[in-house]
């Protein structure tokens, strides 16, 4: 009897193996056959599946088509255990008859529907979306849903057969193939292929030569480095994909802060987070995004019976908001571009003697590093600097052109609490700014000369230490007066500045605690903001994200907890740079705590053609024009043109409305909000105002009677 080779095989590299064992009795006859394939089975731990006949995975078997036809078999199969065939996990056909005929050939196949003899499914991890793929390429043949707990891999008799088991199979190929692919691995011949099963891995090769023909990584899960000095959270746990993540909290001696877990992964995976106590997810007279909010809103929880555990299958670029508890959860897509030491182009800190660790600032050290990479020829990955683990303490630093400075996780940037380390210029070229990371020239040599295509990336950490220049008190001065810091010796540094920086990008890493704002991004051209958490103090000026006078900037799934506004467009007129933002985007991030989730209004004058897509906002989205205009600059014309909001979750109000009578001229024209939904909104002198889909105060908006009276001198009103 020949099988047709039909694998099973679980994508997180679990080896949980099984075979198919099968009795086959003829009308006088008994014959008993071991079908040689091996099957990997993959079950939803939480799927609750019934046994029917109309349910299940199929499993094919041929019978001998020898001696006259037609013939009559009774036909047993059952899931044995790979290496104890008498242990019986299910018996799925027991006795069945089934009759050879010339136009069958012997071909059949029954339905196992994943349970074991007890009606249990069988206890693996779930997860996710799996896919069948083509034994001899590798693509993917059909998507299955969660629920479908099965990767099914079709294959024909190899040419060597297929009576051999998985062990004769090991043992015949390992002259072949190196032995490491071997070990701990299942194996399955297909068409001449051999399929091994290793950790986290499956990879095809030709049976004969042994040549690789491809390779598939399943998911797995990472977790990411906390910060040090960050205490772990009393009570809240997380797994991902059955790993313990930790959770930590930050908590600024300003008030709030935010707890955090974050892991890297290759794929779905199942997060099971637990509390203390039940947690609500339907808090009253509270939105529900205040209980869980995520950046993808097709991404929902399901609880245990006594309420003190979420589980949710999480993908890369996932995030999740308990606001409840502050805690963040982010899942990452794993960098498959991070560098390496010992690749062309990459430099380690330690090769230039630069050592993480100490109590004394590097500030000349990091630079000196950074500028040596500089000049040095770029690899695959660019110019790199990799850091080691560690802490480095840091004053200002200055990017360079075509430099990626690849923080990995556990490596930390921390201000230095000595002023000399930070350095600016007084005067109205810079406005007396500071920064920790200046993509920009010296400020000393007064020049403003752009930095192009540098990065920061990786999964460490930039911490600007303004909780010690923002403290109530510094050597008797407030810290936090209304006005401005009088303790503050670094002059209002931001953690990222750029200055007509073209193509650069900050990606991977959390920004946290600076003095002043935690990004301006000036006069700049494709900067882009990619898979960060954003926390600020909760301080007066603790903003996130700014643009300002820029064009075609990316703020792409982002975390961000602040002291004041999470993102603002602004025109500040710093080195005398004084433009539209045009084309800046945000998209698929989360924005909490005080002040404005979005705000256009103060220092503000032209936005064209941005976009704000599916975001959310536990606070408002608020332009309010003529709030506050640059001084200095004649004629006041501010401008708002070609504004879309899609997909946009506000719990606050989404105002655009005109605030003050400070302007020459103005304009709002071409606003366009589509499958949005917030708890308010009030509207002024916009024109050419577009609603599709959208839901106000949790009623989906069918006649524009329902939002009429929060418009006011508006045209061009139209509800799709």
């Amino acid at each position: 009897m020949v099988s047709d080779g039909v694998g099973f095989l679980h994508p997180a590299g679990q080896n949980h193996g099984c075979m198919l064992s099968a009795s086959i009795r003829s009308q006088g006859s008994f014959i008993a056959v071991l079908i040689t394939f091996t099957a990997l089975i993959i079950t939803c731990a939480q799927a609750q599946l019934q046994r029917t006949a109309a349910a299940g995975v199929p499993v094919s078997y041929r019978l001998p088509t020898t001696g006259p036809l037609p013939q009559t078999y009774r036909v047993t199969l059952a899931i044995v255990g790979p290496k104890d065939p008498d242990w019986i996990i299910s018996q799925f056909a027991a006795g069945v008859t089934r009759t050879v005929t010339a136009e069958n050939g012997g071909k059949f196949s029954e339905l196992w529907d994943g349970l074991d003899d007890n009606f249990m499914p069988v206890p693996l991890a779930p997860s996710g979306p799996l896919s069948c793929l083509d034994a001899r390429t590798g693509a993917v043949l059909r998507t299955f849903e969660p629920l479908q707990p099965f990767i099914v891999i079709p294959a024909k008799p190899g040419a060597s057969g297929s009576n051999n088991g998985p062990e004769a199979i090991a043992h015949r190929t390992a002259s072949d193939l190196n032995k490491r692919y071997l070990d701990s691995a299942q194996t399955i011949v297909a068409d001449g292929r051999l399929l091994v099963q290793r950790e986290g891995a499956l990879a095809a090769y030709e049976e004969a030569s042994g040549k690789p023909l491809w390779q598939r990584t399943w998911p797995d899960v990472e977790p990411i480095a906390p910060v040090l000095w960050d205490p772990v959270h009393p009570a809240l746990t997380v797994t991902a994909g059955g790993v313990a993540v930790p959770v930590h909290r930050w908590s600024p001696p300003g008030g709030g802060g935010k707890a955090y877990a974050i892991f890297d992964c290759d794929g779905p995976v199942e997060v099971v987070i637990a509390f203390p106590e039940p947690y609500n997810l339907t808090p009253k007279e509270r939105s529900p995004l205040m209980a869980f909010a995520a950046n993808d809103p097709q991404l929902k929880p399901t609880p245990e019976a006594d309420g003190k555990v979420l589980r949710v299958t999480m993908r890369p670029g996932h995030t999740i908001l308990l606001q409840q508890v502050g805690t963040f959860i982010c899942a990452l897509a794993r960098d498959a571009d991070a560098p390496r030491a010992g690749e062309a182009g990459v430099t380690t800190l330690a090769d230039l003697g630069v050592k993480a660790g100490g109590e004394a600032p590097v500030t000349k050290a990091l630079q000196k590093a950074i500028d040596t990479v500089a000049s040095r020829p770029a690899g695959s990955k660019g110019r790199v600097l990799l850091a080691e683990p560690g802490v480095y303490i840091t004053g200002t630093l200055f990017m360079r052109d075509g430099v990626r400075l690849h923080l990995p996780s556990g490596a930390i940037l921390r201000g230095a609490v000595q002023p000399e380390e930070w350095r600016w210029k007084s005067g109205p070229l810079y406005q007396g700014t500071s920064a920790m990371i200046f993509f920009g020239n010296d400020v000393e040599t007064g020049q403003v000369v752009g930095v192009r295509g540098a990065a920061i990336t990786g999964r460490g950490v930039i911490d600007g230490w303004g909780s010690w220049f923002r403290r109530d008190t510094i050597d008797g001065k407030r810290g936090n007066s209304p006005g401005f810091y009088e303790g503050d010796l670094t002059n209002r540094a931001r953690l990222i500045m750029a200055l007509r920086a073209e193509d650069c990008r900050v990606e991977g890493v959390t920004l946290r605690n600076p003095t002043f704002w935690t990004a301006h991004i000036v006069g700049a051209r494709g900067f882009v903001f990619r898979d960060l958490r954003v926390l600020s103090n909760h301080r007066l000026n603790g903003d996130g994200l700014n643009f300002d006078s820029s064009t075609d900037g990316l703020i792409d799934n982002c975390a961000m907890a602040t002291g004041d506004d999470s993102h603002c467009l602004k025109n500040e007129g710093v080195s005398g740079i004084l433009a539209p933002n045009e084309r800046i985007t945000m998209r698929n991030s989360i924005a909490c705590d005080f002040g404005k989730g979005v705000k256009f209004g103060w220092n503000f004058t032209k936005a064209i053609d941005c976009t704000y897509e599916n975001n959310v906002l536990l606070s408002d989205f608020s332009i309010a024009i003529g709030r506050k205009y640059p001084s200095g600059v004649s004629p006041k014309v501010a401008e708002v043109r070609n504004l879309t909001l899609r997909g946009m979750r506000i719990t606050g109000a989404l105002d655009i409305y005109l605030a003050g009578k400070l302007l020459d001229s103005y304009s709002m024209d071409r606003v366009t909000i589509e499958d949005t939904e917030a708890a308010r909104i009030n509207f002024s002198n916009t024109s050419h105002l577009t609603f599709r889909r959208f839901t106000l105060g949790g009623q989906r908006v069918t006649a524009l009677d329902q939002i009429q009276p929060f418009l006011t001198d508006c045209t061009d009103v139209t509800l799709e």
